[in-house]
């Protein structure tokens, strides 16, 4: 491969065709394994919001997680305060709502709205015992809430490994759905 993989947005129109792909991330590795686990989310406002980390190199590494916004239907990508970000982003323009300083962060994301129309993403990854909610409380101001304390009451020691989604019902409960683990069971 010349170039390392990049998260692509295409959209499409009901019976209509796919647009061309437009990278909108990419990794700071020319070449070798890169994932993102980028999800996306479009809220009631119109405004579509990506999430994705960004594992990658030999030695591989994954730093952050990242996140983009785009409120002209993925014509033109923003931070969460309104910066344009030059794209395809890198680890150094996009939004970082989470860094590692070991390196390890892959965790699997899921991301939803509150019926107050706030923004969550689930970021979980075993190696490290992460287990947050981040909510985005304004312009590049993030809130950490940390799902350790709730798991450790009914299941102690375990973490989730990689693999999480999240959801609001109308009267804003929230739900949660994690694949826990003991820290031996690999």
């Amino acid at each position: 491969r010349k170039e390392s993989c990049k998260i692509a947005y295409q959209k499409r129109t009901p019976g209509g065709q796919w647009s061309e792909p437009l990278a909108i991330a990419k990794t700071p590795s020319p070449t070798g394994y890169v994932h993102y686990g980028a999800n996306i989310l479009f809220d009631r406002e119109g405004a579509l919001h990506v999430t994705f980390h960004m594992y990658h190199g030999d030695p591989v590494r994954s730093d952050i997680q990242g996140y983009l916004r785009s409120v002209d239907g993925g014509v033109s990508w923003t931070k969460s305060d309104g910066a344009v970000v030059e794209l395809p982003a890198t680890e150094e323009t996009c939004e970082v709502f989470l860094r590692s300083e070991d390196g390890w962060l892959r965790g699997g994301q899921s991301s939803a709205i509150d019926p107050e129309g706030r923004f969550y993403v689930l970021v979980t990854d075993q190696q490290i015992r992460l287990n947050s909610l981040y909510r985005l409380e304004g312009p590049g101001v993030w809130k950490c809430i940390d799902l350790r304390p709730q798991i450790d009451r009914f299941y102690p020691g375990f973490s989730s490994a990689q693999e999480g989604t999240i959801t609001f019902d109308t009267q804003g409960r929230l739900y949660v759905c994690l694949d826990v683990k003991e820290p031996s069971a690999g």
